[in-house]
């Protein structure tokens, strides 16, 4: 009877250890659990995760991905090279979003602040380039308009790689 005892102990314990390693194994390739990060996140993830694109546009370097976002007509870009997210430029809905104070709360400074001219006199951006991000806000109502993402790097880097647009001061774009 106590060997019948500890053998149904161990098959239970047994049962309850499959049932776990079965639901974290189901949970690890749920799209849903997938966040898309720059330089993690590949192709096959991103598709998982969103679906089918809006639009692809392909250059000699890179693809570029477009999905639904919460400002509307400005989609979500994410830019994929050798079918990996290397960048992401996602609108904000006004109405959805952060202040730059409070952002800066979570982030702190940043390392330098630029303008990009296409988005108009009162879009500045503030780069945090060793976090991988740049906040781009409405200089009126301090509250972040669009977010970079991009694999960390120094500002000279990213300046060289993904802010090759940014000005020091606003100047309307030359057609």
């Amino acid at each position: 009877m106590i060997k019948n005892k500890y053998l149904l102990y161990f098959l239970l314990v047994l049962i309850i250890i499959s049932i776990l390693l079965l639901k974290f194994r189901f949970l690890k390739t749920d799209p849903s659990s997938i966040k898309i990060e720059p330089n993690q996140t590949t192709k096959n993830q991103l598709e998982a995760k969103l679906g089918q694109p809006q639009q692809v546009t392909e250059s000699s370097s890179s693809t570029v991905y477009d999905y639904p976002s919460s400002y509307g007509s400005y989609p979500t870009q994410y830019v994929l090279n050798e079918n990996v997210v290397s960048f992401i430029r996602e609108p904000i809905e006004e109405s959805q979003a952060q202040t730059l104070q409070e952002y800066q709360q979570i982030h702190g400074s940043e390392e330098a602040t630029k303008y990009l001219p296409s988005m108009g006199p009162n879009f500045l951006g503030y780069l945090y380039p060793s976090q991988g991000q740049a906040v781009f806000i409405n200089e009126q109502s301090q509250k972040i308009m669009e977010i970079w993402s991009f694999p960390k790097t120094n500002l000279k880097t990213f300046l060289s790689t993904w802010g090759k647009q940014l000005t020091d001061s606003f100047a309307f774009p030359k057609d």
